[in-house]
């Protein structure tokens, strides 16, 4: 997701998919000795914790802190610069969830080490697993990455046309599809002026929990 408006970034082409965004934790893993690390304890408050991976700055981050945000749920952010390590730390019980790109859980959901528990999307992952959204569970979040192209902002508006309807087209292959789902990406064209907005609207709603996140 790009962090400056697409007046200032450049001219927005085509948005071409949504890299969906589940949370896992890891319930379903083998009984083991848990190690010493946190798992869920008292805040100052009073309040129970969960202790949630991610990677600072990264997609991941700002899920588990929006997610937070909308829930009003006490969450300590563990941080990891190696996202594999989430994984394993799920895994062993060093930490309780994470909210991660569902291609990059994919294999330990298939095979029962992690549980899924949501996806931010706007509908449910039906394929290859079946993964509720979190709105269907009553919990007021929706959070999506995405992959898009842009041009340089000095383009002229009918090469940005011809650009846009070109990858539009070269998109909507159906052997390309079935490769960019196999990522864990729900394929979506849209196109200039509709892009732009997407991104405004984007920037506009995630703004002041960036600055939240700065500011500590």
């Amino acid at each position: 997701m790009t962090g400056r408006s697409p007046a200032s970034a450049g001219c927005t082409l085509c948005f071409l998919g949504y890299p969906l965004q589940c949370s896992a934790d890891g319930s379903n893993a083998p009984a083991r000795a848990k190690p010493a690390s946190p798992r869920a304890r008292q805040g100052e408050a009073g309040a129970a914790q969960l202790w949630l991976g991610r990677c600072v700055g990264t997609a991941t981050h700002l899920a588990g802190a929006y997610f937070a945000a909308q829930t009003d749920i006490k969450i300590v952010h563990v941080p990891y610069t190696v996202s594999s390590n989430i994984i394993s730390d799920m895994l062993s019980g060093a930490i309780q969830a994470s909210f991660d790109p569902l291609a990059f859980v994919l294999s330990f959901l298939q095979n029962g080490s992690l549980r899924a528990l949501a996806v931010g999307a706007d509908e449910p992952v039906t394929d290859p697993i079946k993964i509720p959204t979190a709105i269907s569970q009553r919990v007021d979040y929706h959070f999506a990455s995405w992959y898009g192209i842009l041009a340089p902002a000095k383009t002229p508006k009918p090469v940005l046309r011809t650009l846009a309807d070109a990858i539009a087209a070269a998109s909507r292959d159906g052997e390309l599809q079935q490769k960019i789902k196999a990522q864990g990406i729900k394929p979506d064209i849209v196109a200039l002026d509709a892009f732009d907005s997407y991104i405004d609207g984007d920037l506009e709603r995630l703004a002041p929990l960036v600055k939240g996140i700065a500011e500590k």
